[in-house]
């Protein structure tokens, strides 16, 4: 039987992990006829190549001592030295599926020439040196923007400068904080703001875009897409995100909701909702391959943010590792497992054949 291992680093799953999530990967577990176990992050035997785990009975969680898994979803890196012995453990024994994003700007550098560039929105890096005239600059040409941490912080520290015809002024809405001056003087508010964490963090501007529902809510789309049972990608949900009422940003840990993709999609008035969803789902994949492609490690599952602006053109906003799936744990979990079972099949694939190649190898005369 195919075992396939969570090891966490920076805490307990038992405690902290969604009990739906929990619920979804142990009945998947048993549908698909894998054993799932939670690995002790600093307790192993590395002479022996065990490890100590959590087993669910049925009841409760029962802790041993047995061999490695099959394969090892890793989330986190290690804090204490115990962890790194640990890890190199099963990182040098195991299949891994270790997902690690990438920044925004890595993100845009990834993508450039690429087919999914088209979907990219006008970024730049905002320097350390003179940030108020790069910002001035990037409003002049791009209309408006959008600044925020290169390495993303869900929806906290982002500005929306935008422009207020009425008034001749320019607009920054950040959280619950609102400044409106000029366009010198709200570039100038803005590099105030992140003068000092430029010091040790990227900041970037994006072209702001106009996405919103009818009610005028800003609105985004979430995909999430993952790997299959043969490895490749498909699409797992994709759903709309709506922005509480006020509030500038549409993700769901700032006040936001979520909820079908069909009725938001179907007040489109440029192009048919059939179109643009079947645009949304083909770039979500277009965009995971191309990401993929630059990891170390295969990736197992991205969350795809889009905007759709007003001409009904979709554009990437960011790509999150770890994404959320509150409304579909148990559809995340079946893909999940079944990537992970092939993974291991896959392992054991390769291991037969090295073991045919070096047999051959042995019976070969020796070239005189």
């Amino acid at each position: 039987m195919t075992k396939i291992g969570l090891l966490y680093f920076r805490i307990d799953p038992i405690a902290t992990m969604p009990k739906a999530r929990i619920r979804a990967l142990l009945a998947e577990a048993a549908l698909q006829g894998v054993a799932l176990v939670l690995l002790d992050p600093a307790d192993c035997n590395p002479d022996e190549k065990t490890i100590f785990t959590k087993r669910f009975n049925g009841m409760e969680w029962e802790q041993k001592e047995e061999a490695l898994p099959d394969v090892v979803y890793i989330v986190g890196a290690p804090l204490l030295p115990a962890h790194a012995v640990v890890n190199t453990l099963v990182r040098e024994n195991c299949q891994i599926i270790a997902d690690k994003g990438v920044d925004k700007l890595k993100l845009v550098s990834i993508l450039a020439g690429s087919p999914a560039e088209g979907y990219l929105p006008p970024s730049l890096k905002i320097p350390i040196e003179a940030p108020a005239e790069m910002l001035c600059g990037f409003l002049r040409d791009h209309g408006g923007a959008v600044v925020k941490r290169a390495s993303g912080n869900q929806g906290v520290g982002l500005f929306f400068i935008t422009p207020e015809p009425a008034k001749g002024n320019w607009q920054v809405k950040s959280d619950k904080k609102f400044f409106s001056g000029s366009l010198e003087e709200a570039a100038e508010y803005v590099a105030k703001r992140i003068s000092g964490r430029m010091q040790y963090r990227s900041y970037l501007a994006q072209r702001h875009i106009r996405s919103v529902a009818g009610d005028g809510r800003p609105a985004d789309v979430r995909v999430h897409v993952q790997r299959r049972a043969g490895g490749e990608w498909g699409v797992t949900r994709a759903y709309v995100r709506l922005a509480e009422v006020g509030m500038p940003l549409a993700n769901t840990s700032k006040g936001g909701y979520q909820g079908p993709l069909e009725g938001f999609l179907s007040q489109r008035k440029v192009r048919p909702a059939a179109e643009v969803e079947a645009e949304l789902l083909a770039a979500a994949v277009r965009i995971s391959d191309v990401e993929d492609s630059h990891r170390p490690w295969p990736l197992c599952e991205l969350g795809i943010d889009f905007l759709i602006d007003e001409e009904d053109r979709i554009w990437l906003i960011e790509t999150n590792t770890l994404p959320q799936s509150f409304f579909h744990e148990h559809e995340r979990a079946m893909h999940f497992l079944a990537y992970a079972k092939w993974l291991a099949q896959q392992g054991q694939q390769l291991e037969r054949v090295n073991q045919f190649m070096s047999a051959t190898a042995q019976k070969m005369p020796e070239m005189s």
